[in-house]
């Protein structure tokens, strides 16, 4: 089972973030106002925000080699319509969604669901993966170039992981 994030894993939030609000890529999580995610403007960039090219397909290759996936976020509650949906306008295979409250959780989420990969892009839950024995493929980006832990392969964007095939 893989555990995939959605937020600059397999969805370019920084990109429609650095459109609408020209945020640094150097700061995890992004320095915007803490309520922004459960606006009606936070929400629409949940919708609007464009999957990394290739990612959908790469998901459903690897849930079929390596026993399915489940999706965890922290993105809030609020959120799980459009989350859903984007899922499902793009293209990417149904599977569960959770929604998590931190890295903590993620961990929790990866653990109840038997794990063996982790694809995600935030640093504490890359390390807190690493911990429990769950490799982890990291999206790199410029908030997570200074995390140095072994068991941890860089991948530039998920259809770069390999076993995706055309």
């Amino acid at each position: 089972m893989i555990v995939v994030d959605i937020c600059n894993t397999i969805c370019d939030v920084n990109g429609y973030l650095k459109n609408y609000a020209d945020i640094t890529l150097d700061v995890y999580p992004a320095p915007i106002p803490e309520k922004f995610f459960r606006s009606g403007e936070g929400l629409r960039c949940f919708l609007e925000a464009r999957p990394f090219p290739g990612a959908a397909h790469c998901l459903r290759s690897l849930a079929d080699k390596l026993g399915g996936l489940v999706y965890v976020t922290c993105r809030p509650r609020e959120a799980e319509f459009v989350t859903k949906r984007w899922l499902e306008l793009h293209g990417f295979p149904f599977a569960p969604v959770f929604f998590c409250q931190g890295p903590e959780d993620k961990l929790r989420a990866a653990k109840a669901v038997g794990a063996s990969l982790a694809l995600e892009d935030d640093p504490e839950a890359a390390k807190l993966y690493v911990q429990a024995g769950i490799p982890v493929l990291l999206v790199d980006w410029p908030y997570n170039r200074h995390l140095e832990i072994p068991d941890v392969a860089r991948v530039k964007g998920v259809a770069d992981v390999g076993y995706c095939g055309a």
